[in-house]
């Protein structure tokens, strides 16, 4: 008899702010459902948003809903760690070691989240956010005057957006990947390398998050209708898009995370499934 495969699931912020509102019987059933085929993983990304919770008792609340989720399994890297880990396993040839002590602390010490570092993380969320919004808005403006004028053409969507900044990438190597490289490893490789990195099936998940910023410039800063930040997903959401090689699937319940990620998913060799949170909840509480 062939032993059971398990799969990898990983959970966006949304679906989980949605489990902690379920009735205890139907997240028990649930969580049993999906433990009969599943990993269940959570990421530093997750405990980060968790930490913005101001509200103490909520907050503790959905800290340990990690902790039952995770079980004995540490927290996936935040995505800047994880960057830098990939570079590094990589560049030493050593194996990519998945995991995040201070998040699992974290979640296992849930008292240690404080009011005050609860404070503290979110305004480090939203003075990035906030950044990165006003980042998109000033090339909307630099951009929207020249496609009006026809000194720029426009692009047809995003699919040829992506392609061709894929088909161009080298044109920006310098001025955007080869010092991120440099600084996590030490090494500044040549164009050829950093090719060879990027094509790596072992570190996509850079080719991922960089095609998330292409992403988001399209949605934000080219399109002429649905551009708005509320309607597309911020900077944290698309970060996320550095897990998609690590799961078999990304569960969410954010709309505008997962046309992006549908899109982007074509870039990942593993062939994530994007996972809405209500439509399998669904099936697996009928079930």
């Amino acid at each position: 008899m062939a032993a059971l495969k398990y799969i990898t699931i990983i959970f966006d912020n949304s679906p989980l702010s949605r489990l902690l509102e379920e009735t205890p019987a139907d997240r028990d059933a649930i969580l049993k459902g999906l433990r009969t085929f599943a990993l269940l993983r959570v990421t530093g990304m997750n405990v980060i948003e968790t930490a913005n919770i101001q509200d103490s008792a909520m907050r503790t609340e959905k800290i340990r809903l990690l902790c039952e989720i995770t079980k004995t399994m540490e927290p996936y890297q935040t995505p800047n760690e994880l960057l830098a880990d990939i570079a590094r396993a990589y560049e030493t040839k050593a194996p990519l070691m998945l995991g995040d002590r201070v998040s699992w602390f974290a979640i296992h010490n849930p008292q240690e989240v404080t009011d005050a570092l609860s404070a503290e993380s979110l305004k480090w969320h939203q003075d990035r956010e906030n950044s990165f919004r006003e980042q998109y808005e000033k090339l909307r403006a630099r951009h929207q005057p020249l496609f009006a004028s026809g000194s720029a053409l426009l692009p047809r969507n995003c699919s040829d957006l992506l392609k061709y900044f894929i088909e161009h990438r080298e044109t920006y190597y310098d001025i955007l990947l080869l010092e991120i490289y440099e600084l996590q490893t030490g090494h500044r490789p040549s164009h050829e390398e950093l090719s060879r990195f990027l094509d790596s099936s072992n570190t996509r998940g850079w080719a991922l998050v960089w095609l998330a910023r292409v992403y988001a410039m399209h949605a934000r800063s080219i399109r002429s209708s649905g551009y708005g930040w509320k309607v597309n997903a911020g900077m944290h959401d698309l970060d996320s898009a550095i897990y998609l090689p690590y799961c078999d699937w990304f569960v969410t319940g954010d709309a505008p995370q997962r046309r992006a990620f549908r899109l982007l998913n074509a870039r990942n060799s593993r062939n994530t499934r994007i996972v809405d949170y209500a439509a399998f909840r669904s099936k697996l509480l009928i079930g």
